[in-house]
């Protein structure tokens, strides 16, 4: 180890060995604590650093450079080794390893905020947005982007330009939304630069104030600033380009040229590897000649949590992919990015135009790539003239735990075929030219090959190879053949031709018409018996009726006692590891659990919760609660078709919501839908509000105790000590327990004097103020909800 590495005498004596692994002698004095007493420290790791100079103040065994003399900063790091010599910073902590510490004043920063709601900058040369801060945000994303890249700095900012290149992390770009329904918009088509991670959905100028470079990762969490059902950021593309590009294109000039005398292949490596972000946007209106919605050309890039809705263009109508191992869908994008499972949704794209070569892909299209995820999508009503929802030409896409397709017109997938042709092939998933497609725990139904000569309404395949398992292939349509699957090629290239119980295993086929012409080119895998040239393969495929919960609603789950249910083939032979799952897609979910249950899972987790009651309802949600009044928890949709009173059961992916959880995604089926008494609420005193947030990832910044209580429809009250004004108005009520209870205005709710004595019925909440601080609340449904008293 160097001078100047923060491991030196910071380890513990007990216990270490008595030499390092030069063979000197360990602890050793080296330096550190200056002015004496000099004790003998071991150092943390393998080496020791030994310094046998007198006097014992620089050099080390393994440190060629001149040994340093000032420390003008007094952080102990002394030059030319602090990355900033001028600000004391112990832990030398440098992000992006721009060799510059994060607190320097030139340090490339770790954020750029976009937001356009702001009013417009003057007029150059007046004083430009730097975005750097909320208040100094940039109006547009792609100037962001464009900062953020570290290949578009100009190093002689720095005082000694590094001597080769430094960098290893881009900034982060957080773009403002506004509320649901309008959202925020940003009418432009933006480049990507490779490494440079997008968010939309951020509430803006809300969130806690982070000094410079310091990600929200110490408030409990960070989701109540960053919500995509809450706060919708909209880029509209006007029909010029791609809504969004993302390529990895020679902008990385020093890093691309083996020759020149500054490569570092290191360097290079890990900057290939860097994966580029998109995540949680509504992209619209994209017209081009590849990729409307998005276009990712040869980069390593995660397209998660977006809406990517009416956009067109020759290829993937929505989404393009070339020569790319890149994600569409909740994938492993990296923190903050939302982590739900299908919350993805691919709408209304067409994959259409005038040249020969145009009409692959409506909502996803991928060609010469290699391990391509799509994953966890919802693709619906797609336009194409060959695959509709999913097309693959000479590539080896994994397509996993995708529902594509639905009944409801126009949520159907429809390969059209091309004009004047009537030959739609693939209205689910298209493949041709060689591609080796691996499919796992997708629900393809009622897509449409439109045409008498339409072939594959389910799935198309030509000259390609097919592994599919633990998959749901329904109620799909060809006007043609090949209802489910329609297939041609040599089987001595693609043996699945002829023995597709070998690479068909563990799924359901059911109601594909016409019945007599469900599978074209392949035996019916559904039936036996299988031939001894495909031993030792069995049959293993189903013909059974999914029993979905309401697919005229589009709600593909699996009704309780379904024979799909614990049907499937497992991942991995260990039962304790790998439940035998569900066949089909986001059907993995238990059954239904208390509320009190469901709260305690994982992000992401599919959970489905039975005859609960509804409490209130929001615009952006409402509440359910059990019958025995024990636990309650909200359900984010936008403007939900439910009253209270109605008993509900509801399947969806759980979340946080602040210090709440909260089910996402949800589907929704009315048990009782007249409405009923709701349940009466229970009277807390305001100490006894919020109780110990459940879940995996919760902290208790309130500093409650009992049991969790948030979510519950409860009634307390209190004497008025302060009226809050702002963006959240309100006011606060104490009933002696002095802690304060935040009473959220709601519609029709005037602001009361101080003093006024209050009984207030809502549910129970918690919200953070600016400063993010967070405190107990209380959110009425209506103004009846507060009763006024004299003072």
């Amino acid at each position: 180890i160097t001078y100047g590495s923060p491991a030196r005498d910071a380890g513990l004596n007990s216990g270490s060995p008595n030499t390092d692994i030069d063979g000197e002698p360990r602890p050793f004095y080296s330096g550190v604590q200056l002015p004496p007493p000099l004790v003998a420290i071991t150092d943390i790791g393998a080496d020791e650093f030994v310094d046998t100079r007198n006097p014992k103040v620089g050099g080390a065994d393994n440190d060629p450079r001149n040994p340093p003399t000032t420390d003008p900063d007094g952080d102990g790091i002394f030059n030319p080794f602090d990355n900033c010599p001028t600000i004391a910073n112990v832990h030398q902590v440098d992000s992006n390893g721009d060799g510059i510490g994060d607190v320097c004043p030139n340090a490339a920063p770790l954020v750029y905020f976009v937001d356009n709601s702001l009013p417009a900058p003057p007029p150059w040369p007046a004083p430009q947005p730097d975005g750097l801060t909320w208040a100094t945000a940039f109006r547009n994303i792609q100037q962001a982007i464009d900062a953020a890249d570290l290949h578009n700095r100009d190093l002689s900012d720095l005082p000694v330009p590094p001597p080769k290149p430094w960098w290893t992390k881009n900034a982060e770009v957080w773009v403002r939304g506004g509320a649901v329904p309008g959202g925020q918009t940003y009418t432009e088509n933006i480049s990507i630069w490779h490494g440079v991670a997008v968010y939309g959905a951020w509430k803006g100028p809300n969130p806690p104030t982070k000094p410079l470079g310091e990600l929200p990762t110490d408030v409990p969490d960070p989701h109540p600033f960053r919500d995509l059902n809450a706060n919708q950021t909209t880029i509209d593309g006007t029909l010029s380009g791609s809504v969004v590009m993302m390529a990895h294109l020679p902008q990385d000039r020093y890093l691309s040229n083996p020759n020149a005398p500054i490569f570092d292949a290191a360097l290079k490596s890990r900057y290939d590897n860097t994966i580029t972000v998109l995540d949680s946007f509504r992209l619209i209106n994209g017209l081009a000649e590849i990729g409307g919605g998005v276009s990712i050309y040869k980069d390593l890039a995660n397209v998660s949590t977006n809406r990517i809705n009416y956009n067109q263009a020759a290829l993937g109508g929505g989404v393009y992919i070339y020569k790319s191992a890149s994600t569409v869908g909740d994938g492993p994008a990296p923190p903050p990015a939302a982590l739900l499972t299908g919350d993805t949704t691919i709408f209304y794209n067409q994959a259409t135009g005038p040249v020969s070569y145009a009409g692959y892909g409506g909502g996803v299209y991928v060609e010469n790539a290699t391990a391509p995820l799509i994953f966890a999508n919802i693709i619906q009503g797609n336009r194409a003239y060959f695959g509709a929802g999913i097309a693959s030409r000479n590539a080896v896409p994994l397509i996993k735990e995708n529902l594509i397709g639905c009944e409801c017109s126009p949520q159907t997938n429809i390969a059209t075929g091309q004009p004047n042709s009537a030959n739609g092939k693939g209205g689910g998933v298209y493949m041709d030219f060689k591609s080796q497609v691996i499919m796992d725990k997708n629900t393809i139904v009622s897509n449409v090959a439109q045409g008498a000569s339409a072939q594959g309404g389910g799935i198309y395949s030509l000259d390609s190879n097919l592994k599919m398992q633990n998959t749901i292939v329904a109620n799909n349509l060809s006007q043609g053949t090949g209802a489910a699957i329609w297939a041609g090629g040599n089987p001595a290239l693609y043996p699945w031709l002829t023995c597709p119980w070998c690479y068909l295993i563990y799924n359901d086929f059911w109601n594909n018409l016409p019945a007599a012409a469900a599978f074209t080119g392949i035996p019916n895998p559904t039936m036996g018996p299988v031939p001894p040239s495909c031993s030792p393969c069995t049959l293993t495929n189903l013909a059974v009726d999914p029993m979905f919960v309401n697919p005229s609603n589009c709600a593909y789950n699996l009704a309780i006692g379904s024979p799909l249910r614990g049907a499937g083939i497992p991942e991995c032979p260990d039962p304790a590891v790998c439940p035998v799952p569900n066949i089909g897609a986001f059907q993995d979910e238990d059954p239904p659990v208390s509320i009190a249950d469901a709260k305690k899972l994982g992000n992401g987790t599919i959970v489905q919760v039975a005859s609960a009651v509804v409490t209130a309802v929001f615009p952006e949600g409402f509440y359910i609660e059990q019958t025995d009044r024990s636990s309650a928890i909200k359900v984010a949709i936008y403007n939900a078709p439910v009253y209270e009173g109605q008993v509900v059961d509801v399947t969806g992916v759980m979340s946080d919501y602040g210090l709440e959880r909260q089910i996402c995604n949800p589907q929704i089926t009315l048990v009782f839908p007249e409405k009923r008494p709701v349940i009466r609420p229970l009277a807390m005193s305001n100490n006894d509000l919020g109780g110990i947030p459940v879940g995996p990832y919760k902290q208790n910044p309130l500093k409650s105790t009992g049991p969790c209580n948030l979510g519950l429809l409860i009634t307390t009250w209190g004497r008025v000590t302060q009226i809050i004004s702002g963006s959240s108005p309100g006011f606060v009520i104490d009933d002696g327990s002095r802690v304060g209870v935040k009473v959220i205005l709601t519609d029709g709710l005037t602001l009361p004097a101080i003093g006024t004595f209050v009984s207030v019925t809502g549910i129970c909440t918690a919200v953070a103020d600016e400063a993010g601080k967070w405190t107990r609340a209380i959110r009425p449904r209506s103004s009846s909800d507060v009763i006024y008293f004299a003072k």
